[in-house]
């Protein structure tokens, strides 16, 4: 009687836990579904100055996400005049701050002093763009190296609705598999325990 009592409240317990766990799965991909279909926001940016030269980053979009095209641009203007500077070196860097590892890494030649960059990121954790600006080889100007840091936060991917539903279903199986060899296990051990010994008896 024990037994089926708690075969039932086994079964019970894992369709609840079945059922929860769909509909949180089905609410989290409703939510990204209309995040993804939501209109970019602004672009991120940064600047930094030295020495009446500005170095200026965007990133569009401005929230990162993996596998998807992010824009680097940036430029260096000349803070006396409000002027771009010509003939600059611009060294990019991607870094993941985790690992400590580069990325990626390029360098672009600019004739007017900006450059664009597309990049795409495959982890869901931070990085941080390195962007340093030098006089290119024969620039007829002259300015001190200048290096701008930026902290970028990559949204990972969540995976598929059906992922998470087979996943969910091997976790629960195991789980009830365990719970009804275990219990009749424990309740013949139990039973073992408690039969009292017969002593033995001696040889006549």
């Amino acid at each position: 009687m024990m037994s089926r009592v708690l075969a039932l409240a086994i079964g019970v317990t894992s369709t609840v836990l079945i059922i929860l766990l769909l509909i949180l799965a089905i609410i989290g991909e409703d939510e990204r579904s209309g995040g993804d279909e939501a209109v970019a926001g602004p672009p991120a940016t940064a600047s930094t100055t030295k020495d009446a030269v500005r170095l200026e980053l965007s990133l569009l979009p401005g929230h990162a996400k993996v596998s998807e095209m992010v824009t680097i641009a940036g430029k260096l203007v000349d803070t006396n005049t409000g002027e771009r500077i010509k003939d600059v070196q611009f060294d990019l860097v991607s870094l993941h701050v985790e690992d400590n590892l580069s990325v990626f890494e390029a360098t672009v030649a600019s004739i007017d002093g900006t450059f664009s960059w597309g990049v795409q990121f495959w982890d869901g954790a931070e990085h941080e763009l390195r962007i340093t600006a030098r006089p290119a080889l024969r620039a007829s100007g002259q300015f001190g190296l200048i290096e701008l840091k930026h902290l970028v936060e990559v949204e990972g991917i969540a995976p598929p609705l059906w992922v998470q539903i087979r996943a969910t279903l091997y976790l629960v199986a195991v789980a009830a598999v365990g719970l009804v060899i275990g219990i009749p296990l424990g309740s013949r051990i139990r039973g073992s325990l408690a039969r009292p010994r017969q002593p033995a008896q001696r040889p006549t």
